[in-house]
């Protein structure tokens, strides 16, 4: 949709070829202007959260619009997810193309800068999306987008997503503090509920006595990729063993947030007006890390005039044959 550039849905056979939708969201455009979970869209100026809602940038402090008690979620209240991008479609022989752009006006929710951003989503014979970032700007800013799909593999009606089979390339995540902001350490995941360097299902180690879910109760947090170096590789496998379905994930971002759709409450009513649940699905988004313009130590988001910023999010799907 050229509204918030949402991906709203994604038709895919199980094992047995029957297609099926694997993403929530709604069946009209009403329910994406009232959503405030973000379904499906692109995410900005900045993913994630900025903890304080502000940063400093070259000696001058920036206050930004906060939607997350005191800090600044996803790009503030009217984000790009609010965006009516301006939109165009191109055909290729092996590709499908929507080219989507938008200008984010000096100012806006607090950021600086006039920024120009374009989203190009690419659909190929080999079933796969490949959605590419790229922006420029008039001032000295800080940019950080992604993508926001909720997926279950399952299709609609499956239930939970707590059975599906998830890998990710990363030996380190990001802690965070009691207000979900990074405390600046990166810590191993072995040995904790964090490590998903070997598939298995989300389920199997959240454990709600744990402090790391006391207050996100499930999975909500920040993966360092292995290796990054700006490049784009594998940093996320999602497969739902009931109906074979495979989501591969690649990104050339240095970190993945794992939400498991813990905030989702039944009172959502999503597409054929079935009502939405806790863990009713997975996001899987590529990013910079959280509170980065404030993190000195973490891989930098700033962005200055005379730059080019660009990133890529890769999502292949395939049917796995096995039981």
């Amino acid at each position: 949709m050229n509204y918030g550039g949402i991906i709203q849905s994604i038709d895919l056979p199980d094992r047995s070829g029957i297609m099926d939708d694997i993403v929530l969201g709604f069946d009209d455009l009403n329910g994406y202007v009232n959503d405030g979970a973000y379904m499906g869209a692109v995410v900005g100026r900045f993913a994630n959260r900025i903890g304080g809602g502000s940063f400093e940038l070259d000696g001058q402090t920036h206050f930004l619009s906060t939607n997350d008690g005191q800090n600044c979620l996803h790009g503030g209240n009217v984000g790009f997810n609010r965006a009516l991008w301006a939109a165009e479609i191109l055909t290729l022989a092996d590709q499908e193309i929507l080219q989507l752009k938008h200008v984010s006006l000096d100012g806006d929710q607090g950021f600086p800068g006039e920024l120009h951003t374009t989203v190009t989503y690419a659909l190929s014979n080999e079933n796969r999306l490949k959605v590419s970032f790229k922006a420029w700007t008039d001032k000295p800013t800080v940019v950080g987008f992604t993508l926001h799909p909720y997926f279950n593999l399952g299709g609609r009606g499956a239930g939970n997503i707590l059975d599906h089979e998830l890998r990710l390339n990363a030996d380190h995540y990001l802690p965070v503090n009691g207000a979900t902001i990074p405390t600046g350490a990166i810590l191993p995941v072995a040995n904790s509920p964090m490590d998903f360097r070997e598939s298995h299902p989300i389920a199997q180690n959240i454990c709600y006595e744990d402090p790391k879910f006391s207050k996100t109760e499930g999975y909500d947090h920040n993966w360092v990729i292995n290796d990054w170096d700006g490049s784009c590789v594998d940093v996320a496998h999602l497969r739902d063993p009931a109906s074979g379905r495979v989501l591969k994930v690649s990104s050339s971002m240095p970190g993945l947030q794992l939400y498991t759709g813990n905030h989702l409450s039944a009172d959502g009513i999503g597409k054929d007006r079935r009502r939405f649940q806790k863990y009713g699905a997975v996001c899987l988004e590529p990013q910079f890390f959280p509170d980065t313009p404030n993190q000195p130590d973490f891989p930098s988001a700033v962005l200055r005039p005379g730059e080019v910023h660009e990133h890529a999010i890769c999502f292949e799907f395939h049917v796995d044959q096995g039981a």
